[in-house]
């Protein structure tokens, strides 16, 4: 129907006819705290640091990144383009386009760019 808010924003009230089709029910929902501190910049990347350990025969890595609303997460899509996307690049590449990996012999940190506000997989 037509939930209302009080006006601490803390509870939201509704009234909804015949829930389960038994009665006529009004409807009190707690509402989590708003949000605090400075919002970010959702038209930039959100860097998401990735701590990797050293490993005998490593000496660089990359890592392939993607959102399930772009397709299947194993498929690692991080656009439209049907085409998997790795740390490599500025701010990412696509897997069909010349890599440079980084270097990690004795371990290091890769940032993935994520979207604000999106599982990354």
């Amino acid at each position: 129907q037509n939930m209302r808010a009080t006006p601490d924003g803390s509870w939201a009230i509704t009234w909804t006819p015949w829930v389960e089709g038994v009665a006529n029910t009004m409807f009190a929902v707690k509402l989590p705290p708003w949000p605090t501190g400075t919002p970010e910049n959702l038209g930039q990347f959100v860097q998401i640091p990735v701590p990797i350990e050293p490993m005998a025969g490593m000496a660089s890595v990359r890592i392939r990144f993607g959102y399930a609303e772009n397709g299947p997460p194993a498929r690692f899509f991080c656009t439209t383009r049907q085409e998997a996307c790795t740390t490599n690049g500025t701010p990412f590449a696509f897997a069909s386009e010349t890599q440079v990996d980084t270097a990690c012999a004795s371990g290091c940190v890769v940032d993935i760019p994520a979207v604000p506000r999106r599982v990354v997989y």
